[in-house]
């Protein structure tokens, strides 16, 4: 029976001792937790500061494709939407026409005359298309 309470006395002597090492080990495991999350979280800020200074991220290839085309080219696909948006028009699909003249329009942004031969060239279809997007 000695024997027995000894083994007792000795198990509770180690729980006693194992019990303090776990909580210790939690203590550590929150604080990897704590500095993995201040980590992560300042990562996330760099990344916003790094957007905010450097602009937006999107991809831009199709906005410059467009612009890097000639001005023929350009005016061709104006021209293109323009009549499209004349011939929903004449169908009285008048909402299909409207968009054919916002995209006319929007070629405009990319289209940058060199000469008044080209400015002549612009800017009546450029109104036609806005007269015709109003109506």
């Amino acid at each position: 029976m000695i024997k027995v309470r000894i083994l007792d006395n000795f198990i509770d002597e180690l729980k006693d001792k194992y019990s303090k090492w776990d909580k210790i080990d939690q203590l550590l495991d929150k604080r990897d937790k704590f500095e993995e999350k201040k980590e992560k979280d300042q990562a996330e800020l760099d990344k916003a500061l790094m957007e905010k200074m450097m602009g937006c991220d999107q991809n831009h290839s199709k906005e410059i494709d467009i612009y890097s085309r000639p001005f023929d080219e350009k005016m061709e696909i104006v021209k293109d939407f323009k009549t499209k948006g004349n011939d929903y028009f004449n169908e009285n699909n008048y909402q299909k026409a409207s968009y054919f003249y916002a995209k006319a329009l929007l070629q405009f942004y990319y289209i940058i005359p060199d000469n008044d031969e080209q400015e002549n060239e612009v800017n009546p279809i450029k109104l036609s298309c806005h007269l015709n997007q109003a109506i």
